[in-house]
């Protein structure tokens, strides 16, 4: 099982994060996701927040206590978060990474 079921799944789920058009060799941008998603009838992985990253504390305490936040289910703590900037321009490519909880490290001895 993923992650030991920490989940506490009763059966599979499948959520889309991302996807890459093979034709124009690039990944799909946030909004061309989710009109597919729509299309298809295919669920996403949760939104947490969409908006301007000014907004944001962009340092790396900041993003870890955004993924300390994050709870499976009640007394299991989530993974964490993976951020996702769509590409501004070719010499400012998309950025993905992800934040992992403290909280679920600690909490699964990790």
């Amino acid at each position: 099982d993923i992650n030991e079921n920490r989940m506490e799944l009763k059966s599979r789920i499948l959520s889309i994060f991302d996807a890459f058009d093979i034709d124009k060799q690039a990944y799909l941008s946030f909004d061309e996701l989710g009109r597919l998603c729509t299309e298809l009838g295919l669920p996403t992985v949760p939104l947490i927040y969409r908006g301007p990253a000014s907004a944001l504390d962009l340092s790396v305490d900041g993003f870890l206590q955004i993924a300390d936040k994050t709870q499976y289910c009640e007394n299991a703590p989530g993974e964490g978060v993976v951020v996702k900037a769509d590409a501004v321009s070719p010499s400012q490519p998309r950025v993905n990474f992800k934040a992992i909880s403290n909280r679920y490290l600690l909490a699964y001895d990790l």
